[in-house]
């Protein structure tokens, strides 16, 4: 999550984090499968989760 935010204050977002469209077209060995999530898929999961220490227990 620090790398997130480092990566926001250096201003990029949503768009810098798609992966090529060859992820989503060609099948990956060994399994023969594509990337399923794209980038605004993959933010929202980011966004549901703490990003400040105090809101980590234990911290």
């Amino acid at each position: 999550l620090l790398e997130r935010e480092f990566n926001r204050q250096a201003g990029f977002d949503v768009a810098d984090d798609e992966l090529p469209e060859f992820f989503y077209t060609e099948p990956l060995h060994p399994k023969n499968r594509t990337a399923r999530f794209h980038a605004p898929d993959v933010h929202s999961i980011y966004d549901g989760l703490a990003t400040k220490p105090e809101d980590v227990g234990g911290y």
